[in-house]
């Protein structure tokens, strides 16, 4: 269980860096006009990211608040299990605004 706080740091920054190239890719986020050929390749792998890492970092943060940490918090431990999980939150559901099916919570 010592390693998944860094596996987890791992799979943030891919996620981080698909969720920058969305933004900056201007055309990424357009409507197509073909309605079936649906969102772009980097928006899907977007999307599939934040599927796998949202749950992920909540899971991270829930057992090293739970079982790991008998200390005072320290300021690095708070930005590492808490920090990162909020950022990941706020730029999945308000910034990107990926969706989040029922599927995926029941």
């Amino acid at each position: 269980m010592g390693y998944l706080t860094h596996w987890g740091h791992a799979i943030s920054i891919v996620y981080f860096g698909c969720s920058l190239k969305c933004c900056l890719d201007s055309g990424a986020v357009e409507q197509p006009d073909d309605p079936s050929s649906g969102p772009k390749k980097w928006v899907k792998l977007t999307w599939a990211m934040y599927s796998t890492i949202a749950p992920l970092e909540i899971g991270i943060t829930l057992l090293y608040w739970s079982a790991i940490s008998s200390e005072p918090p320290s300021y690095i431990a708070v930005m590492e299990h808490g920090g990162i999980m909020a950022m990941i939150l706020l730029d999945g559901l308000f910034v990107g605004m990926v969706p989040v099916r029922a599927k995926h919570i029941v």
